[in-house]
């Protein structure tokens, strides 16, 4: 009979939740994600990251009633694609006295087009519940930091002057003018190999035998020129070569290392081809003003 009287009431309180649209146990949405990997370049493969979504709820849900999460990924930055597994996910809380459920969904972080590697980008993650019948609705954004990996699109190099022809105890500068085009900065360091001790290569700048450091075209400008000297010591003839090392200045990468040719030719004193060919052009000169002088004598 006291069963009766408690059970009477408690029917009476579901059939009448319906009609007051009760929803009067709190609720809460969160969620734990990682920080993920830099984002590979378009076409070189994606990221995956887990979110392990939490639904919290408090006294009152005597009911094991379902609620629907709506999964959002929003403000994406333009070079980034993100991919959820999931749109939305079931949950059923169970506990009179309050709990929590959790459930993951998985998000593939893509790259559309190129950026800045480097520069951290947002994306929001947005968790959204109507709730049910006994349970407030509730929402949670969640900001997650992305950045793109470094694309190695290389760096070219180009010498102002590939053959250099010298007399003995002479000197001549050279300039290798280089460009970046990789998305990110990179540290350059140039060094001269088979070079043997008839010559001698100094720089102006402080940075030959150092590092260079030379952003992308996303951060200003992207090039950079290094003046070397060479002088020779002796008469010799040789075939060095500038051996060119970068790698990106935001990751511990890969180097990447590449070589250009270079010809030096140091002659004895003596007379150079430079004066032989200023005393042919004289002749010549000399031979043209007195032929017209002649001409110009016949004549008259």
């Amino acid at each position: 009979m006291r069963f009766g009287k408690v059970i009477a009431p408690f029917l009476l309180l579901v059939l009448f939740l319906p009609a007051t649209g009760a929803c009067f146990v709190s609720s809460n949405l969160s969620t734990n994600v990682g920080q993920p990997q830099p984002i590979p370049p378009e076409g070189d493969g994606s990221v995956t990251l887990e979110a392990n979504i939490t639904f919290t709820w408090g006294f009152g849900a005597f009911l094991p009633l379902a609620t629907t999460i709506q999964i959002a990924a929003q403000d994406t930055p333009e070079w980034l694609m993100v991919t959820l597994d999931k749109n939305q996910i079931s949950l059923t809380p169970q506990g009179l006295l309050g709990g929590e459920t959790s459930q993951s969904v998985f998000m593939t972080l893509s790259s559309v087009t190129e950026t800045q590697a480097g520069s951290y980008d947002t994306f929001t993650l947005s968790l959204e519940t109507p709730g049910n019948l006994l349970i407030q609705e509730a929402s949670y954004n969640q900001t997650i930091q992305v950045e793109q990996a470094f694309v190695n699109n290389n760096i070219s190099a180009e010498l102002s002057q590939r053959s250099i022809r010298l007399m003995e105890g002479e000197r001549e500068r050279v300039y290798l003018n280089m460009t970046n085009q990789c998305n990110g900065e990179v540290a350059v360091q140039v060094e001269v190999m088979n070079l043997s001790d008839g010559w001698e290569v100094t720089s102006t700048s402080p940075y030959y035998g150092g590092t260079l450091y030379i952003p992308s075209a996303y951060e200003g400008d992207n090039t950079a020129s290094l003046p070397l000297t060479f002088e020779s010591n002796k008469a010799t003839t040789e075939e060095p070569w500038l051996k060119i090392t970068y790698s990106s200045t935001d990751e511990d990468g890969q180097e990447y290392t590449f070589t250009k040719p270079i010809s030096l030719r140091a002659d004895t004193e003596g007379v150079s081809i430079g004066t032989i060919a200023a005393v042919v052009i004289g002749i010549l000169v000399i031979i043209v003003i007195v032929a017209v002088a002649w001409r110009k004598y016949r004549l008259g």
